[in-house]
């Protein structure tokens, strides 16, 4: 009976979907290519989100719209408060290095910051 008990939780709480990192990122890149800004910038912290909206975000849209990410090269690393995903991006023929950096909040993650470079 504790084994069915035990499952039958097991199940409930992973039927509580937090998105995970990875999920966010293709999310927030497909909104950005789509020029969708609003919807991107709801992936933020919500304590970046007043401080981005407006000019801010258009620059933040304009460097990382249009990128195309190479799954193969994606990567993340996980903390109790914080991921990482990095990878390899091409845009307009040239290949980039991008980091994305999400901070968990209440239980769920928001992107705190994203860097690239060229490779």
């Amino acid at each position: 009976m504790y084994k069915v008990l035990f499952l039958a939780f097991f199940i409930i709480s992973c039927s509580e979907a937090v998105k995970q990192p990875l999920s966010i990122v293709k999310a927030h890149q497909e909104s950005l290519n789509k020029k969708d800004l609003l919807t991107a910038l709801e992936y933020w912290q919500p304590s970046k989100r007043e401080k981005l909206a407006g000019q801010s975000f258009n620059v933040i849209a304009s460097m990382f719209s249009g990128l195309k990410l190479d799954p193969s090269s994606i990567k993340q690393n996980c903390t109790e408060t914080e991921c990482t995903v990095t990878g390899v991006a091409e845009k307009a023929g040239k290949l980039l290095n991008i980091n994305y950096t999400f901070v968990k909040i209440e239980g769920e993650l928001y992107i705190s910051n994203i860097q690239s470079k060229d490779t």
